[in-house]
This record gives structure tokens, C-alpha cells and sequence, in this order.
């Protein structure tokens, strides 16, 4: 009876060292009792995955197989995963390895980035797995041995909605931390060791995973209308025209359904077609993609009709009274000289009258800025 006493003594004594020096550390505990390794300690790590192929939003099992030929006490594997491609699925940490025989223990997990080689760290993130050996029931260790390949940890990852490019997933082969420690006698926790040397591992490949990268958005007519952006006097800046006008404002249509956006959706900053009105495109994630406004030729003050208020614009810019930008500015061009520069003239100040007087009506010629 009193040596099994003193077995179990010792084990409390060998777990509560582990848990105590062992927790997360960034070296090897110095082994203060017991023997040195024998045989050739060597370990297989294995990485699989629950599906070969993912899409955003998918949640993807991985588990670490272990397979060695040394009773093993403690054991660290930080699973490294590409940060802007996964998340750590909250609790989804399980270890199965207490079903693999004799290996009953701790298991706990650590998301501390210094456990990320220097070689990843700027692109993945880490979810650490530790597993340190409990007592058997007859007073040894319940040490870690399995001649064949064992699941014994399980993490999930969810693919961001946002991933794009390629996500993966490894055990980092130059992670010197794994912690060498086992005994020699499972039965007689004294034979506990602690390798000098790293012992024989062997890696498994890291899982990787492509996604396509999303397709830029696309602003484009719908069928039966002519929506264009352009571009005036050699600028990069885009602006939206080409709208029926007579389509919006005589059978009060939506001017929202003379254009769609592929691969990507958009808003209006107001509901009046006018010029000005800005309409930002977003891309598949979300993402602010472009902004363009409006441009309704003949509307050069931006309410959304032409009348003597734009004639008094125009006339004014063409006498230097005032200097109008960018979408006002354009707009104002009417009668187009040129499809992409501009020129405030009488002969656009004659148009606006016209138009205004209902001597002429707008055609689609004249909103696409085509001489």
C-alpha cells in the first residue's frame, strides 16, 4: 500500500511541475528528476481537414494526428492559420486524444501571437493546443504512445466572408517550443526526462485553400438605355450620364432602372435625378468600390430641371461672372463641340432656352455629350 502511495505521490508531484513550469512557456522545463530518453524518440504530426474546397462563410474542421514510439507527458502544437483568410470559430477547441489509450490529461489553448515563428507572423494568426498527462488509477502516468496515427486534437475555422486569394492552414515545423517530455516507464513516474535535443518529428504538409478573387464591379445599361460614365478635358474622374431624360421626367420612371451594377451593389445619395447626385458602387464584401455623379446635361444648378436658373448659370460662366466645377460645370456644356471637353458658349446658352421654352426636347444624343 505504500508504494502505490508514493506513486501516486509522485505523479501529483510530476503534474503539478508540468501545470506549474509547463503552461505555455516558451522553453523546455529542466527536468529535476528521473532518467534521460532511450530509443529513438521520434514523433509524425498529420494535419486533415474536413473539406477539400471552401467558399466564404464555410466552416472547416482540422485536426492534429499524432503517431510516436515514446511515452510522451506534455505536449504544445500551435496551429498557425492565414489571418485574412480564417477565424477561429469560438470554442471549438476538442481533444479526442483522451479516447486514445492511457493518454488521459489536461488539455488547455492559448491564442498568444508569440507563438507564431517570426516567419508567418505578419500574415497568420495562432490557436495553441497544449496536453499534459493526468495519473492512471494504479498510480502511474497516463502518457501519450500510439505506434499508428491518432486524432487528438480538433479546431474549427470559419472562411471570412471577406477571404479572397489563398488561406493556410500548418503546424510550423520551425516552432522550437513542442516541449520533449516524457518517461521512460509509464508505471514509475520517476523515469520522467526531458530531451536535451529536439526529438526525430516529422511534418505534415500545410493545407491551403484558393479562392477567386472577386470580380470588380461593373456599372452597366440596362437593355434599352444607354448609361455611360465619361470623362472630360483629360481627367481620371468619371462622372455618370447618357440618362433618358424624357423617360424619367415625363413618364416618372425611376432613373435607378437605367442601370445595373454586376458583381456588386449600389445606392444614390437622393432619390432626384439631378446633377450632382452621387452614386456609390460597392463591391461584393461591401467595400466602397467608386463614387460618380450625375451628370444631366442642361441642369447646371443641380435641381433636377432646366429652366432659367441654369440659363442664368451658364450665361454668368460665360461671362466670367462665376466659375462653376466639376459636375455644374459639365452639365453646363449642352451642346456638345466635343464628346469629352467642354466649352461654355451661346450656342449652349441658345440649347438651354430652347429646351426650356420646349422649342426642342432632349434626346439621348445630347445626355451622352455626343456632338
Amino acid at each position: 500500500m505504500t508504494k502505490k502511495l508514493n506513486k501516486i505521490a509522485a505523479v501529483i508531484v510530476v503534474a503539478s511541475m508540468l501545470i506549474s513550469c509547463f503552461c505555455f512557456g516558451g522553453n523546455a522545463i529542466d527536468s529535476t528528476f528521473g532518467g534521460t530518453p532511450t530509443g529513438n524518440e521520434a514523433m509524425s504530426i498529420g494535419l486533415t481537414a474536413s473539406a477539400d474546397s471552401v467558399e466564404p462563410g464555410d466552416v472547416v474542421t482540422f485536426t492534429v494526428r499524432l503517431s510516436n514510439n515514446y511515452n510522451a507527458i506534455t505536449m504544445f502544437w500551435p496551429v498557425l492559420y492565414s489571418t485574412d483568410f480564417f477565424e477561429l470559430v469560438d470554442g471549438s477547441v476538442t481533444s479526442p486524444i483522451d479516447n486514445v489509450t492511457a493518454a488521459a490529461g489536461t488539455t488547455t489553448t492559448t491564442t498568444d501571437a508569440s507563438f507564431i515563428p517570426s516567419a508567418y507572423s505578419a500574415t497568420h494568426s495562432v490557436i495553441g493546443i497544449q496536453w499534459v498527462a493526468g495519473g492512471t488509477a494504479d498510480g502511474g502516468v497516463a502518457v501519450f504512445n500510439s505506434g499508428v496515427a491518432a486524432d487528438c486534437f480538433t479546431v474549427q475555422l470559419k472562411v471570412k466572408d471577406t477571404a479572397t486569394g489563398t488561406g493556410t492552414v500548418l503546424i510550423p515545423a520551425d516552432y522550437d517550443g513542442y516541449y520533449y517530455s516524457g518517461v521512460n516507464d509509464p508505471s514509475d513516474p520517476l523515469t520522467y526526462y526531458n530531451s536535451a535535443t529536439p526529438f526525430n518529428f516529422t511534418f505534415a504538409d500545410a493545407i491551403s485553400y484558393s479562392l477567386a478573387s472577386a470580380a470588380e464591379p461593373e456599372l452597366v445599361a440596362t437593355e434599352g438605355y444607354e448609361v455611360q460614365l465619361i470623362s472630360f478635358d483629360g481627367n481620371e474622374k468619371q462622372y455618370l450620364c447618357g440618362f433618358d431624360v424624357v423617360d424619367i421626367i415625363d413618364n416618372g420612371n425611376d432613373f435607378r432602372n437605367q442601370f445595373v451594377v454586376n458583381n456588386g451593389t449600389f445606392t444614390v445619395s437622393q432619390d432626384l435625378f439631378a446633377t450632382g447626385t452621387v452614386v456609390t458602387v460597392y463591391d461584393s464584401t461591401g467595400a466602397v468600390f467608386a463614387e460618380y455623379e450625375i451628370i444631366f446635361f442642361g441642369d447646371a444648378n443641380g435641381d433636377g430641371i432646366i429652366d432659367g436658373a441654369d440659363i442664368s448659370v451658364m450665361a454668368d460662366t460665360y461671362n466670367y461672372i462665376i466659375e462653376p466645377t466639376g459636375a455644374s460645370y459639365y452639365a453646363s456644356d449642352i451642346y456638345a463641340d466635343d464628346k469629352y471637353s467642354v466649352i461654355i458658349d451661346g450656342a449652349d446658352i441658345g440649347l438651354a432656352a430652347d429646351l426650356y421654352n420646349y422649342v426642342v426636347t432632349s434626346d439621348i444624343d445630347m445626355q451622352t455629350h455626343t456632338p
